[in-house]
């Protein structure tokens, strides 16, 4: 299954006090860059302390070699990727071929990667049961409002809305490294809540669930439903997430100060009365 050539995407940081404790949307989307220009422009003037201490590169024997998947590997429809090619992109399948991309607020520091040398990220060697490759995203958030770092994976490139009605949720497997931030927020950018749907007039109050890693690798199953707004604030507040018009998947720490470290990996949507393998897709050949 080929990848697309995809051209180095600007990763931009982003700040501004009127974000409050919003999470921004994926910057590689121009539809959001006005947005987020506007609130950014009625923030209140705040003194910035001294941001963390930068944060070292990725050692080259961290970086998962870029390999095609075989011709003959098995898939399943919900697949959205598994790390295993390597690459900044998902698995083009069914109807998906986005990108992945990280993001972070200005005085939060995260390892060399997508928003520091503004290219794709990569994963990383070590995926979840004995494969090859996972994502990962480690660094450390500011002290002060507002703070965030993210590891998102759009569904389509160029960025649209993704039909994903037929499941019932999104699966992934997830692990902390010992010592690192424990909770993680998954979120679900759709055409209520994301500026690419032409809906909302206050927009990035995207649907959203609070995780606890283990040291370990564990799979994680959360149903639509499950996903809920933040109280308060964003225009429109639908009941529920819209599945039918899913824009990404994204993975968020938002807690200040923390030094975050997390791995994902085989991230899938949910079929009805199908949920995906707690085994491994086979992977590709060594990288050592």
């Amino acid at each position: 299954m080929r990848r697309r050539t995809v051209p180095g995407l600007l990763l931009v940081a982003m700040a501004g006090g009127a974000l409050g404790c919003m999470t921004p949307p994926p910057v590689n989307s121009a539809s959001a860059a006005p947005a987020i220009a506007a609130a950014a422009s009625t923030a209140p003037a705040v003194a910035s302390p001294p941001g963390p201490t930068p944060a070292p590169a990725y050692a080259a024997s961290e970086l998962c070699r870029s390999e095609e998947r075989p011709h003959d590997s098995p898939m399943f429809p919900g697949l959205i990727d598994d790390a295993e090619e390597g690459s900044g992109q998902i698995i083009e399948h069914d109807g998906r071929n986005g990108v992945v991309y990280s993001y972070v607020e200005p005085h939060a520091v995260l390892v060399l990667g997508a928003t520091m040398s503004r290219q794709l990220p990569r994963p990383i060697l070590g995926g979840a049961h004995g494969s090859r490759c996972a994502w990962n995203l480690r660094g450390e958030l500011a002290r002060q409002l507002p703070m965030w770092a993210g590891l998102g994976m759009d569904m389509t490139n160029p960025r649209s809305a993704y039909d994903a009605s037929r499941f019932t949720g999104v699966s992934f497997f997830a692990r902390r490294t010992p010592g690192s931030a424990t909770f993680i927020e998954v979120l679900i950018p759709d055409a209520n809540t994301d500026p690419g749907g032409k809906v909302c007039t206050k927009c990035f109050n995207y649907f959203k669930r609070r995780v606890a890693l283990s040291d370990d690798w564990r799979q994680y199953t959360l149903p639509f439903e499950s996903f809920q707004q933040m109280p308060g604030w964003g225009a429109p507040r639908p009941e529920h997430l819209d599945a039918s018009k899913v824009f990404a998947v994204q993975f968020v720490v938002n807690e200040p100060g923390e030094r975050f470290d997390f791995w994902i990996d085989d991230i899938a949507f949910v079929a009805p009365g199908a949920p995906p393998p707690a085994a491994p897709l086979r992977p590709v050949p060594g990288d050592r």
